[in-house]
């Protein structure tokens, strides 16, 4: 079992006394909203993809997003492995320090990282991101179907779970870990703002001046969440109207054009009012403003995976990939909505040297003189197919090469008997290993 302490940017946890009438310690599912706080985290899930849970020092799971099928669905339902689950959760979770984050492996092998929900240095709960493994670790197939077979799994179910698990980078993680441990000071402040206003509800003056408290900490709430979406290697947008009247953008995104935090991006803006310094296209095809990811999401529309190019008015072209969702009141009246979005210019930009190699290698390859050119994959059963063959092939033995790809045999049953043996056998080799193998001509019947 892997343990780390992670070293986040320092958060601010303010000393708060929090205590039952009686003196004894408050438990967590009497302070939260568990149905507001599992409404926030499953938007948070749907923006970035990372699983995450809010717990209490017994094990209960209180709210979650995000839960991988190989925990739900095999973990958590075998009594042995559940039990390493609830032992990950309860002991590793142990002497995190506030502000700090602990990445461990469990002893089911999958990564989690617990950061404390802190009250008065009174541990009252933890918040966990988890069931995931690195982008840059490879995945120990056999280490995992040995786990299958040792707790009855099906295998291949099991195996097809473990493929669905997130891969993040450690930056994923870090910059997760930061918004969470946010987050846990917010519960943190948030519990005591409730109780201390139920305590004071009978002095009109304590009522006040809890209120102005309050919203002191909800300054510093909103500032700490500015900051963890200045922080965020992405792109955020905030819809502020159901009309989508006014869009602000955090810093990466006005970096990206070059303008004022704070500028009104909406091209749904009045007139006179509306951005003139970008346009949105897809397909090649400038976007309407009623048809922006934005504004159909401020209309109620989840926008996913979309793919759009972003032109500056200098004629820079940025690809980008994110989705949206819609923003709703405490009775469920769109608001706005949030959208975020990656940069995947420099992706686009290698498919398509990529894609422009592979043409020029198959033009040389298709006017090779005398010879031909093939590619040819084998699976792990054995079986392997042809994903190209050079139009060489036609001028060498007379076989078309789109035939070829439509029926194998065609090649092989112009092969000598007494060679074939030792041709597959180079096949195989070559999958692994440069291999010499003589060609055999189509007059060697």
């Amino acid at each position: 079992m892997k343990v780390k302490t992670g070293q986040p940017p320092e958060i601010n946890l303010n000393p708060v006394h929090i205590s039952k009438a009686d003196g004894t310690a408050i438990e967590l599912t009497s302070i939260i909203d568990t149905e507001a706080v599992q409404s926030l985290i499953n938007d948070f899930y749907r923006l970035v993809h990372i699983p995450m849970a809010l717990f209490d020092l017994k094990g209960n799971v209180l709210v979650s997003a995000g839960w991988q099928d190989i925990c739900t669905k095999f973990h958590r339902v075998n009594p042995e492995t559940c039990k390493y689950c609830i032992e990950s959760d309860q002991k590793l979770s142990l002497n995190v320090a506030p502000g700090k984050y602990k990445l461990y492996k469990c002893r089911n092998n999958i990564w989690d990282v617990v950061t404390p929900i802190m009250v008065e240095g009174q541990h009252i709960g933890n918040i966990f991101s988890g069931q995931f493994l690195f982008e840059d670790e490879p995945l120990d197939y056999e280490l995992f179907r040995s786990q299958a077979r040792k707790y009855g799994f099906n295998e291949e179910e099991y195996i097809k779970a473990l493929e669905k698990i997130p891969r993040l980078s450690r930056e994923d993680i870090d910059t997760g870990m930061a918004f969470f441990m946010t987050f846990a000071n917010m519960i943190s402040q948030l519990s005591y703002s409730n109780i201390k206003l139920s305590q004071s509800l009978a002095e009109r003056d304590a009522v006040v001046e809890a209120l102005q408290e309050s919203e002191k900490r909800e300054k510093a709430r909103s500032n700490e969440l500015a900051a963890v979406l200045d922080a965020v290697p992405v792109a955020v947008y905030t819809t502020h109207d159901p009309q989508a009247l006014k869009i602000t953008g955090n810093r990466l995104s006005c970096e990206w054009l070059r303008i004022p935090p704070g500028t009104n991006l909406s091209k749904s803006a009045h007139e006179g009012e509306r951005p003139e310094f970008f346009k949105l296209f897809k397909d090649g095809v400038e976007i309407p403003p009623e048809k922006m990811p934005s504004q159909l999401s401020a209309a109620g529309i989840e926008v996913n995976d979309c793919e759009l190019d972003i032109v500056s008015a200098d004629g820079r072209i940025r690809h980008v990939l994110g989705n949206a969702r819609p923003l709703r009141d405490e009775n469920g009246n769109l608001r706005g909505s949030i959208s975020a979005f990656i940069d995947i210019t420099e992706r686009k930009r290698v498919e398509e040297a990529l894609r422009k190699s592979e043409e020029h290698l198959r033009l040389l390859s298709d006017n090779l003189p005398d010879s031909a050119v093939y590619q040819y994959t084998l699976d792990p059963d054995g079986s392997g197919c042809f994903q190209y063959v050079s139009a060489g092939i036609e001028r060498l033995i007379g076989l078309n090469s789109r035939d070829i790809l439509n029926d194998p045999s065609i090649l092989y049953r112009i092969i000598p008997s007494q060679y074939m043996g030792e041709l597959i056998e180079a096949g195989v080799r070559s999958a692994h290993e440069p291999v010499s193998y003589t060609h055999l001509r189509a007059h060697e019947t």
